[in-house]
């Protein structure tokens, strides 16, 4: 894990959500695959940022077809748009083929916290 990669998830943890933002956001656009997972929560939950659903599952989406095992980041992003699909989000609509379709994703890229 790069310093700059650390330095955004401390800024995150004690929620500094500008400064963590701006660094995920670089990192993601090089196509770092924890910064995508981060920032996607950031739009998900709407740390730090206007809630945006859409953006939010085009990272997750991302991240579910790297297959990334390591970290079970894949299989997070997958248990992610599960929820997102499960609950809706104020321009998502909920939609429970969806959500069923990456909760057996997620389980099967090792997410067992479902």
């Amino acid at each position: 894990m790069n310093d700059e990669l650390k330095n955004a998830i401390k800024a995150y943890d004690e929620n500094n959500f500008e400064v963590a933002f701006c660094i995920f956001k670089r990192l993601a656009e090089l196509d770092i695959a924890e910064a995508q997972c981060y920032l996607a929560t950031m739009y998900q939950c709407g740390l730090g940022v206007k809630e945006n659903g859409m953006e939010a599952i085009k990272l997750y989406i991302s991240m579910a077809e790297k297959n990334i095992k390591e970290g079970k980041l894949s299989g997070i992003a997958c248990n992610n748009l599960a929820t997102i699909y499960t609950t809706g989000l104020p321009d998502v609509s909920p939609d429970k083929a969806k959500a069923k379709k990456y909760k057996i994703k997620a389980i099967e890229l090792g997410f067992t916290n479902i």
